[in-house]
């Protein structure tokens, strides 16, 4: 992957919102909302723009195939 083309998840915690959405190891997260995430920084902007409760749509490629996963925010975002 070049610069500017999502945002590699590097682990997902077990009982966070990112688990429970269906999030794994090695995806990588190219859209929030419809909104492209170039990389980790500004996948973290972007969540925490929102607030506990808020469920947004996480678009992310894993392997070759992309998906979309909807993820309820808690208050430890980070």
């Amino acid at each position: 992957r070049g610069q500017g083309e999502g945002a590699v998840v590097e682990e997902v915690q077990p009982d966070t919102p990112a688990a429970r959405g269906g999030l794994e190891a090695n995806d990588v997260v190219t859209e929030i909302d419809g909104v492209r995430v170039t990389d980790g920084i500004a996948l973290i902007v972007m969540i925490r723009t929102h607030q506990p409760g808020e469920i947004l749509v996480f678009t992310v490629q894993r392997g070759r195939s992309e998906r979309t996963l909807d993820i309820e925010l808690d208050s430890l975002v980070g």
